[in-house]
């Protein structure tokens, strides 16, 4: 019924499907809304990896009076890359102009484009059109490996769009030159409430700046995160003397920076009428901790160095490569699983055999295993694994049919026909980050039905002892349904 057709809501629709099926059935699903005569809403294509042919697919939809009331764009996890992005840059320009021969206003105000590889040049592409859209009110754009050039360009675009509240830009680069661009705009914004820069490289030349721009206005800041930016003492505490005063705060993230313990307790105090003292999230991950700030002896860490409890730091923990992560302890790779950062840097820099990522989240298994009762040990293995299956739905060369098998023999769930695999990985450990992956929605549905089908039936390996844990994964795998 058109008139009741508001939400074309087609995520995760197309995954695990060849690249060139995925253009011709996006294409019919468009044709079908303009042929109906409706007009809507919120279209969403999140999560299906059909790259910049994908897309293209999708340009007649956009410029057509199916479109004319459009507000709300979801095209996270696509795939679109700079070609995509200049694809759609394109698309958006020509629905912008139609609307001006029109004599209409172009409704977008929420626009969703996270995890698209877009770089700098589709961000620039992206970036002019974006200052025509004169009701966009929030933009994501995270994780797109945008750097300074490109984050100046969209922050240009940010300081004519007099709506904008909401602005998220975590895990890109912007160095000094991204930071200086930003600090510019996010002044001229009268009703922006939430900001997210975290990961984003903006070190202590970025806080300065940012700390300069908030004293200058931002007095409707909510929410602000900025944690692992390699901020140090002075850029932090500059940072939170300009907040201070700032009445509509009610979430500060500034984790996983070069304070130290000394410079942190300032912070608190700085910080402790915001937000009815409950703003400012706590600090788990600052880079400048040490074991004597939580109280250890230094003959306590010579102790522990020649026992099983000492943790050597991977890299210092300031840098990890592809090659360091695949050749890391366990202990080296569960320290990775508390630096989000350094951990995503790894896997974007890896290109060499799916067996090595099989391999990684066997590892993690057992670590998980390992720490059975130690929750904040288990939250960090979690998170390798999330970020590792993210990463594997990155990679076009690993299919859905590729990289799940492999880890099913790899729990001994199945036969490998070659027998070049044997069972490493610790099936408790392994059942219970597939639990977590599920709870956290970390899998595609189509993953989820792919594990259930192994779990479902009886296995020898499925013993009674794991009963429970088989019983909750099939009840959260059946929820994708």
């Amino acid at each position: 019924d058109k008139a009741t057709l508001k939400k074309a809501l087609w995520a995760d629709m197309f995954t695990g499907r060849l690249r060139s099926e995925i253009p011709p059935a996006v294409e019919a699903l468009c044709d079908g809304v303009i042929a109906s005569g409706t007009q809507l809403d919120e279209l969403d294509l999140s999560d299906n990896a059909f790259g910049p042919d994908g897309i293209m697919a999708v340009t007649r939809l956009l410029t057509s009076p199916a479109c004319y009331k459009l507000h709300t764009l979801k095209l996270h996890n696509n795939g679109l890359g700079i070609g995509g992005g200049k694809i759609l840059a394109k698309a958006l320009g020509e629905s912008i102009d139609i609307a001006t021969k029109e004599g209409r206003e172009f409704p977008i105000h929420t626009i969703i484009l996270g995890r698209n590889r877009l770089e700098s040049e589709g961000a620039m592409a992206l970036a002019p059109v974006f200052a025509r859209m004169v009701h966009l009110e929030s933009i994501t754009m995270f994780q797109n490996f945008v750097s300074g050039t490109g984050v100046e360009a969209l922050a240009n675009a940010f300081g004519n769009l007099n709506d904008m509240k909401v602005i998220d830009l975590n895990d890109n680069t912007f160095k000094e030159q991204g930071g200086i661009a930003m600090a510019k705009v996010l002044p001229l914004l009268p009703f922006l409430h939430t900001v997210n820069f975290d990961d984003c490289l903006l070190q202590s030349e970025g806080f300065h700046h940012l700390a300069a721009a908030f004293e200058q206005g931002c007095d409707s800041l909510e929410r602000l995160s900025l944690a692992h930016n390699d901020a140090e003492a002075e850029a932090g505490l500059a940072v939170a003397r300009a907040l201070r005063n700032k009445k509509s705060l009610a979430y500060i993230n500034l984790d996983g920076n070069l304070f130290g313990m000394a410079v942190i307790h300032q912070i608190q105090l700085l910080l402790a009428g915001v937000g009815g003292g409950k703003a400012l999230k706590e600090f788990e991950d600052d880079e400048l901790i040490t074991d004597d700030d939580d109280g250890r002896s230094d003959q306590e860490e010579e102790d522990n160095q020649g026992g099983v409890t000492y943790v050597p730091a991977l890299s210092s923990l300031t840098s990890a490569s592809a090659s360091e992560l695949f050749s890391a302890t366990d202990n080296e790779v569960l320290q990775l699983g508390h630096r989000p950062r350094l951990l995503q840097a790894a896997l974007n820099d890896f290109d060499g055999e799916m067996d090595t990522l099989v391999d990684l989240f066997s590892k993690t298994c057992n670590i998980y295993k390992q720490h059975h009762d130690e929750e904040e040990e288990q939250s960090a293995a979690s998170h390798i694994a999330e970020s590792l299956i993210a990463s594997v739905n990155d990679k076009a060369q690993f299919s859905l049919y590729q990289f799940w098998p492999e880890l099913m023999i790899e729990l001994g769930l199945l036969k490998a026909e070659d027998k070049k695999r044997k069972p490493c990985a610790d099936l408790a450990g392994g059942l219970s980050i597939l639990i977590r992956l599920a709870e956290n929605k970390a899998l595609t549905r189509e993953q989820a039905n792919f594990i259930s089908a192994f779990i479902e039936k009886p296995h020898k390996e499925l013993s009674a002892s794991l009963s429970s844990l088989r019983t909750r994964l099939l009840a959260l795998t059946y929820n994708y349904r």
